[in-house]
């Protein structure tokens, strides 16, 4: 599916900023900034953080990003466990279903799992851990409503089924994230070098179009975005704002309320936009089974739906009533516990580091192990493991691991066709090039050769530095006399070869290979011409012109020959295979 086919009759405004949403995999024991932006996180407990900013990371987890609410409850009939070398997974009783083998594992969903095999390699296992689709890809989201986004190394991200048939690939986007709510969030990088973030159904067709410069997935009917003010609202799948964009922050619906921020203090909202819970905290959680984590001051406490106080103000943090759960994680001083909707503990604080409640278990760390614990506080098995997953069913993304030509063609092969090259003819003269480009030419006059050189950004990312014509006969003559020398143009001096000297920077640097791939794969078309490998270079044998794309990394050089004997001369020194 070409997206910027779909929307370059669609073009948006420019924004204040650029962003770029990247999957992102964020440690447990990392500090979060205050004030972070909306992105897709992989979050992983480790055996190295302390409890205090496990708690800090949760609060910026559950409140800045896709709760943990139904469809994103994990299924924790296997829970994806580290022993130190490999990653495997473990039952509700702590025993080993499918032994440590992974470099990395995710919960399962739909019941496949994401792993990564020892190359870094992404694929999916069943239960019983044997691939049902081979570990073939450099990324893949978590599978959700039966299709996965995976990308193959320098391609374009692909949808897949449960058995890893191709659906659609997304050939104009930077980004995609999984599906929610039937849509996927995706973003799309302008020719002003901007991302900007819109939907796409099954078909991979675009029913909202980017637009906004960030963008939550469907939760409750309803997405979070910002707009280029920086302003965060509400739209609906049509891509209707609901709720219009006024809020400094916000987060998404749970349990019909939305947390958001005005001047600095958090409230709640309903889905009319209407504050039920007048702005006055200083962070808050989402609501979980009626109740919401708020901080007063120094303290966590639980509100109702009113916005009164169940549980006073007292701890270091309060997680909340996840997944229905009845029991909910807290922070005193160093140490993790969990208390009950009367604010009593039915687990003393005695975790180093600790989860929400899932089915009925938590994932706890304590001495540098991990173990599982029911709702007695008793453990399950053995503390016996280095590292568990964050159980969450998260929303994953994944990056275009190629790099979109479409803007840079449309800016530089406009003037290329059959019987021409940049408007000029196969039997071109110096004369032809001064009345196609008139002022424009800065000319450098030199034995055979003109050079033209205004820097000229084609995209945002890909600039043609200098360009230089190739001549059979003298450009111009030289008379003198005892008082003066003359220079006499020779308009015309016979036209052999263009020389395009172009800069790769910003998404395209690093991506020389895949721009040259695509540069000669246009030209072929467009001169239904043969390609060939030289050392470095790409070679077109096309019909009337003919052409030789060189890979420098950080630049490309583009030759186009007019003349036969010269093509021919110029790959015989490139080792042409």
């Amino acid at each position: 599916m070409e997206i910027e086919e779909q929307i370059q009759d669609n073009a948006v405004g420019s924004a204040d900023g650029t962003t770029k949403i990247e999957p992102v995999s964020r440690l447990l024991e990392e500090t979060p900034a205050a004030a972070p932006s909306k992105k897709w996180l992989k979050p992983t407990l480790i055996g190295s953080g302390i409890a205090a900013v496990v708690a800090a990371v949760l609060v910026f987890f559950l409140c800045f990003y896709p709760k943990p609410v139904d469809p994103f409850k994990p299924d924790m009939e296997l829970i994806p466990v580290y022993d130190g070398e490999k990653w495997g997974y473990v039952n509700a009783e702590g025993r080993y279903i499918i032994q440590p083998q992974f470099e990395m594992a995710e919960f399962f969903c739909n019941n496949l799992a994401k792993v990564e095999d020892s190359e870094g390699k992404v694929g999916y296992i069943d239960k019983t851990g044997v691939y049902v689709i081979p570990a073939k890809y450099v990324q893949g989201t978590n599978f959700s409503e039966n299709v996965a986004f995976v990308v193959e190394a320098g391609c374009a991200p692909i949808c897949i089924d449960m058995l890893g048939t191709k659906l659609f690939e997304l050939n104009g986007v930077v980004e995609v994230a999984n599906y929610w709510g039937g849509l996927a969030r995706i973003g799309v990088t302008g020719d002003d070098g901007v991302a900007r973030y819109g939907f796409v159904d099954k078909t991979g067709k675009i029913v909202v179009k980017p637009q906004f410069t960030e963008a939550d997935c469907f939760v409750e009917e309803l997405a979070l975005v910002c707009n280029d003010k920086g302003k965060w609202g509400f739209i609906n799948p049509e891509g209707k704002y609901v709720i219009e964009p006024k809020f400094e922050s916000a987060a998404s619906f749970s349990e019909g309320m939305a947390a958001v921020c005005i001047n600095n203090r958090w409230g709640f909202i309903n889905k009319k936009g209407k504050y039920v819970v007048e702005p006055q905290f200083e962070k808050v959680m989402d609501f979980y089974n009626g109740c919401a984590g708020v901080q007063q001051g120094a303290k966590w406490g639980l509100i109702d739906k009113k916005g009164k106080f169940v549980v006073k103000p007292q701890f270091d943090f309060v997680c909340g009533f996840v997944f229905d759960e009845d029991l909910c994680m807290v922070q005193d001083k160093d140490k993790m516990g969990f208390i009950n909707k009367k604010g009593k503990y039915a687990i003393e604080p005695r975790f180093d580091e600790a989860t929400w409640f899932v089915d009925g278990l938590a994932l706890v760390r304590n001495n540098g192990r991990f173990g599982i614990i029911n709702k007695k506080g008793e453990f399950v098995g053995e503390m016996q493991f280095d590292m568990v997953n964050v159980p969450i069913n998260e929303a994953t993304s994944v990056r275009n691991e190629g790099y979109d030509c479409s803007a840079f063609f449309r800016a530089f092969f406009k003037d290329f066709d059959i019987k021409h090259v940049a408007g000029l003819k196969r039997d071109a003269m110096l004369g032809d090039i001064d009345s196609t480009y008139g002022k424009m030419n800065v000319y450098d006059f030199g034995w055979n050769n003109v050079d033209l050189k205004p820097q000229m950004q084609l995209t945002s990312d890909i600039a043609l530095q200098t360009v230089s014509f190739g001549f059979s006969d003298d450009t111009y003559t030289r008379t003198s006399n005892s008082y003066s020398v003359v220079r006499t143009v020779n308009d015309s001096a016979s036209l052999v070869q263009i020389s395009y000297d172009f800069e790769l920077s910003g998404s395209a640097y690093g991506k020389s290979n895949l721009v040259v791939n695509a540069i000669a794969k246009r030209l072929a078309t467009l001169y239904r011409g043969t390609v060939s490998k030289g050392a470095d270079a790409v070679i077109v044998d096309g019909s009337g012109f003919d052409f030789i794309v060189v890979d420098g990394w950080e630049t490309i050089q583009l030759y186009v020959f007019f003349d036969e004997a010269l093509f021919k001369e110029a790959c015989a020194g490139l080792g042409k295979s």
